[in-house]
């Protein structure tokens, strides 16, 4: 019959997830409260310190309490990856909740710059058109100012007094050529004003194409 196992070789189980026995081989059995096992370990107690030349009852002890002991273990551990998977999945839904929000943010950035874009691009063409008839306003009244001066020229020959005639055509000429260089001034300012409509409508075609492809 083989003897009894030493209270070391029982104690010093890998099986316990407290420590106290591995640091402790000599411990009194009946204070361990970390693993709440007073039931077994009083039974392996008894045997070890009765010192019966039977040693079958001491290995059955010897045999339940390391596998309490495991179940012990076991369970600390399916808790412990049953937490990891409860934060790794609060993790992932708080990821995905902050780029929901970023994509929602980012949408509104671009839907409320596409809408400025057009309210900019329609200002623009009707800043246009409003220029293009006053050009062609300006056009219409140079044209009747020359009418008028090759109107003048043919009265020339045709007044008796010439002096008087000349005097008065000088007055008028003078008058038309004021009034002419006021109207070239004004097309001037007409021209630089459609060279800067037009600037403004490449530049809002060029916001169209990039908004198109923002929405795409």
């Amino acid at each position: 019959m083989h003897p009894p196992p030493s209270p070391a070789a029982s104690l010093e189980s890998p099986g316990h997830v407290g420590g106290c026995f591995a640091e402790q081989p000599f411990f009194n059995l009946r204070s361990c409260t970390v693993c709440s096992c007073e039931a077994e370990v009083s039974g392996l107690e008894s045997t070890l310190v009765s010192g019966d030349d039977n040693p079958q009852p001491a290995a059955n002890t010897d045999f339940s309490f390391v596998s309490f002991l495991q179940h012990e273990r076991l369970s600390r551990l399916e808790s412990g990856g049953s937490d990891t998977s409860t934060e790794r999945a609060s993790a992932r839904a708080r990821r995905e909740a902050r780029e929901a929000r970023l994509a929602t943010l980012s949408s509104r950035a671009e839907d409320g710059s596409g809408r400025d874009y057009r309210k900019l691009y329609e200002s623009a063409l009707t800043e246009n058109q409003k220029l293009k008839t006053k050009l062609q306003e300006a056009q219409l009244e140079l044209a009747d100012v020359k009418s008028k001066l090759e109107k003048m020229a043919q009265k020339q020959d045709k007044i008796p007094d010439r002096s008087s005639a000349l005097e008065t055509e000088k007055r008028e000429r003078r008058a038309l050529e004021r009034k002419m260089s006021e109207m070239e001034e004004e097309m001037k300012v007409l021209t630089e004003l459609k060279s800067d409509n037009q600037r403004l409508k490449d530049e809002n075609g060029a916001l169209i194409r990039v908004i198109s492809k923002l929405s795409k």
